[in-house]
C-alpha cells in the first residue's frame, strides 16, 4: 500500500483469534476478532527497521484483540457501514492442515472468507515450507484484471522484500522494484509520438519574433512581453552557463510566484540545466530531502526564499540582489549557444558521490547507474561558495518514477491464488 498510494500511515486490518488460555483454545465457538493494525512506513526506512516495526505493533495489538470490532467503532464514531476502520485485511492463517481419518489422508481448502470491504489478503503456511497467496476483493471496487495486477505486484514485492530481508537488511524498501525488467523496459521505452521538433526556448524565441509587443507573464502589477521575457530570459541564462551550468545540470529554484520564477525557469533551459523547482510550503524536511535526492548545482532564488531553506551548503544566487542584477543586465540579451550533449555511461555500480559533501536532514538514497560525466566550470562562481562546490559540480537526475493504475469496478467476487517455496536453510535478521 506504501508504495502503490503513497502513504506513510497505513492501517490494515488483522484478524486475531480472540483465545487465551486452553479453555478458550479447546472452545469449539465463533470468537475471532478483527483490529487494526497502524504501520508507519516510510521510503528510507531499511527492511530489518520496516521487520521489527511490525512485529512490535502486532504484539501491541494482540494485547487488545479482546476489544470489539463493534465497541471500537462506538468508541471511535465510527458506526456508519461506509465509514472504514482500515483498509486492505490481511489474514495469516497458521493452521494444521493435515486430516487424518485412519490411513486415509484429507487437504483442506478454504472455500470462502465471507464479504470483503476493500481486499482481503489470506495467507497460509504449508507443511513442506510452501506459502499460499489468496486474495478476495470487493466487486464494486476491483474488476478482474485489476485484481489480478494486484495479485501479480503482491507476489513480485514480497519475493523481493524477502529476499532483501535475507540478503541485505539494511538496505531501504524504497529501493525494491515495483516493476519487473519487461514492466520498466516498457516504461522507460519512450512515447510513440514522434519528438518535438522544437524546444521550449526555441519556440519561446519564435513566439517573440511574431509578437514581440504581446504581454506573455503577469504578476501581481508586473508584466512582461514576450519579447521581453525571452530577453531577460537569455540574459540570466548567459549569467548561469558563465557559472558552470552544463546540459544536466540540476539547478534548484527557490522563487515565489511571479514573473522571475518564469524568466528563470527559461533560463535554466536555455542554460542546458535542468529545473528543480522547490515547493517554499512544503516542510523543512521534505525540501532538504528533495535538495538531497537531485544535488543541483546551484539554488537561484531571492534573500526571504534562500532564507527560509534548511540549512545546506550549495551556492546560491540571489535574483534580487543588486550586484546580481547588474552582473545579469551586463549580459547579452541574445540566446547562448545551444549546450554539448552530455555523454552518458552505464555502470552496474553506484557513480562517484559529489565534488562536495550536501547538508541535509535526511540520509542520501541510492544514485541511479546512469549519471551525466562532469563537466569542468569555465570560470568561479560569483558568489560565496564552498570550496569544490558550484553549479558545475557533479549531479545525478532523480529517478523517474511510474505510478501504478488504479482499480476499476463492476466485477463479482472472485479470488486469485498462488504459492511458493521459501528456502529451508534461510534464516531471518533479528
Amino acid at each position: 500500500m506504501h508504495r502503490t498510494t503513497g502513504a506513510q500511515d497505513v492501517v490494515l486490518g488483522l484478524p486475531l483469534t480472540n483465545r487465551s488460555g486452553r479453555t478458550a483454545l479447546r472452545t469449539p465457538a465463533m470468537m475471532v476478532n478483527v483490529m487494526p493494525l497502524r504501520i508507519a512506513v516510510r521510503p528510507r526506512d531499511t527492511g530489518a527497521e520496516l521487520l521489527r516495526r511490525v512485529v512490535l505493533e502486532v504484539r501491541a495489538v494482540r494485547r487488545h484483540q479482546r476489544h470489539r470490532q463493534e465497541d471500537l467503532r462506538r468508541d471511535l464514531g465510527l458506526t456508519a457501514p461506509e465509514q472504514p476502520l482500515f483498509g486492505p485485511m490481511i489474514n495469516i492463517k497458521p493452521f494444521e492442515g493435515d486430516l487424518g481419518f485412519g490411513e486415509s489422508r484429507g487437504v483442506v481448502h478454504n472455500l470462502a472468507a465471507g464479504a470483503v470491504d476493500d481486499l482481503a489478503v489470506g495467507i497460509t503456511p504449508g507443511a513442506d515450507g510452501s506459502v499460499r497467496l489468496s486474495l478476495d476483493a470487493n466487486p464494486a471496487r476491483y474488476d478482474a484484471p485489476s485484481l489480478a495486477w494486484h495479485e501479480h505486484g503482491l507476489r513480485r514485492y514480497l519475493e523481493a522484500l524477502a529476499a532483501l530481508l535475507l540478503d541485505d537488511p539494511q538496505r531501504p524498501v524504497g529501493t525494491i522494484d515495483l516493476l519487473d525488467a519487461d514492466e520498466i523496459r516498457r516504461a522507460t521505452a519512450g512515447r510513440t509520438e514522434p519528438a518535438a521538433a522544437r524546444t521550449l526556448p526555441e519556440l519561446l524565441a519564435e513566439q517573440a519574433v511574431r509578437t514581440p509587443d504581446a504581454v506573455a507573464v503577469r504578476g501581481g502589477s508586473a508584466a512582461l512581453t514576450f519579447a521581453e521575457l525571452d530577453s531577460a530570459a537569455n540574459r540570466l541564462a548567459h549569467e548561469l552557463r558563465a557559472v558552470g551550468v552544463r546540459a544536466g545540470t540540476p539547478v534548484a529554484l527557490a522563487l515565489p510566484r511571479g514573473t522571475d520564477t518564469v524568466v528563470a525557469l527559461f533560463a535554466v533551459l536555455k542554460a542546458g540545466g535542468v529545473c528543480q523547482s522547490l515547493d517554499l510550503g512544503h516542510p523543512a524536511q521534505r525540501i532538504a530531502a528533495v535538495l538531497d535526492d537531485t544535488r543541483p548545482g546551484c539554488v537561484v532564488g531571492t534573500a526571504d526564499a534562500v532564507r527560509s531553506l534548511p540549512e545546506h551548503d550549495l551556492p546560491v544566487l540571489l535574483l534580487d540582489d543588486p550586484a546580481t542584477r547588474a552582473r545579469v543586465a551586463a549580459r547579452p540579451g541574445t540566446a547562448p549557444a545551444a549546450p554539448a550533449p552530455t555523454r552518458r555511461r552505464t555502470s552496474s555500480t553506484p557513480p562517484a558521490p559529489p565534488a562536495a559533501p550536501r547538508a541535509s536532514s535526511s540520509p542520501t538514497p541510492p544514485s541511479p547507474t546512469s549519471t551525466p560525466d562532469t563537466a569542468p566550470t569555465t570560470s568561479p562562481p560569483p558568489w560565496p561558495a564552498p570550496a569544490g562546490t558550484g553549479c558545475g559540480s557533479p549531479t545525478a537526475p532523480p529517478s523517474p518514477s511510474t505510478p501504478p493504475g488504479t482499480p476499476s469496478s463492476g466485477w463479482s467476487t472472485a479470488t486469485s491464488s498462488t504459492s511458493w517455496t521459501t528456502p529451508p536453510t534461510a534464516t531471518r535478521p533479528r
